[in-house]
């Protein structure tokens, strides 16, 4: 049978539908970068884990590489072996599809734009402040609950108070280990204070609903409407987003710029 000519129609179509992945993709990025934040989907790399990993959680979820950057590739421990994950300058990166939500891209995004504050830390407060939903609010505090012991690991090793660091360890590892999210909230809201009031100050990013809802502060009726409605269209976007690039996998499609070569 004779292969099929592409057709002029065929291109279109296609270029069309890349269009509109990258405007969804962009669309479900937009609310946790700053103000004018350009989003280039043409930088966004998702690289595949082996099959056992896929399911799981995994610690190290995605980086960003700078423009110029004449480095070598980054090194993902694996057993007793290594995952060589390309990095290529100029590129947003996620390691496993499952990684690929709109916060950690967002996350991304910030360090490679250069609106990340200036500091892991700082972006971290910025992926709660912009959360939007409460699935967003867990997992960054789960990543400043890590950043906080990374912290205090840090000060121990070089802490003459070595045993009064212990017990602020165990003190801190009681909060965030009791589930109870209320004692949870006030630890953050008391350790990260001075970080948080540094991002609210920043008037290109916008404090979501969720995040004020975490933090005490009322929200407007139109900011409750706004992030109600934001819920269903990430709900929405991220489904067809994911049917998107699984088709796009199926059919061997070259240049999709989402395309994972593992999800």
């Amino acid at each position: 049978m004779a292969k099929k000519k592409t057709t002029i129609s065929d291109l279109i179509g296609q270029q069309m539908g890349k269009q509109m992945a990258d405007i969804e993709f962009q669309m479900g990025i937009k609310p946790y970068m700053a103000k004018g934040a350009k989003i280039d989907p043409d930088k966004a790399r998702v690289h595949k884990l082996p099959e056992d990993l896929r399911n799981s959680e995994v610690n190290f979820k995605g980086f960003s590489v700078p423009q110029g950057y004449t480095g070598g590739n980054y090194e993902l421990p694996y057993n007793d072996d290594i995952i060589e994950i390309p990095s290529e300058p100029g590129s947003v990166n996620i390691i496993g599809g499952k990684q690929a939500t709109n916060r950690i891209w967002g996350h991304e995004y910030r360090h490679q734009e250069d609106s990340d504050l200036g500091s892991e830390q700082s972006n971290r407060i910025l992926d709660l402040v912009t959360s939007q939903n409460q699935r967003d609010i867990d997992a960054s505090t789960k990543m400043l609950s890590d950043m906080e012991f990374r912290n205090l690991r840090k000060q121990y090793a070089r802490s003459s108070d070595k045993e009064g660091l212990k017990k602020e360890f165990e003190r801190v590892k009681a909060i965030y280990s009791s589930g109870d999210k209320n004692a949870i909230r006030d630890h953050i809201k008391k350790r990260f204070k001075g970080d948080i009031e540094v991002a609210l100050r920043r008037k290109e990013f916008t404090p979501s609903a969720s995040f004020k809802k975490f933090a005490g502060i009322e929200p407007t009726r139109q900011e409750k409407k706004s992030a109600k409605r934001m819920d269903k269209i990430i709900a929405k976007q991220q489904k067809k987003m994911k049917k998107s690039l699984l088709d796009a996998q199926k059919k061997g499609r070259k240049g999709a710029s989402l395309l994972p070569d593992g999800f």
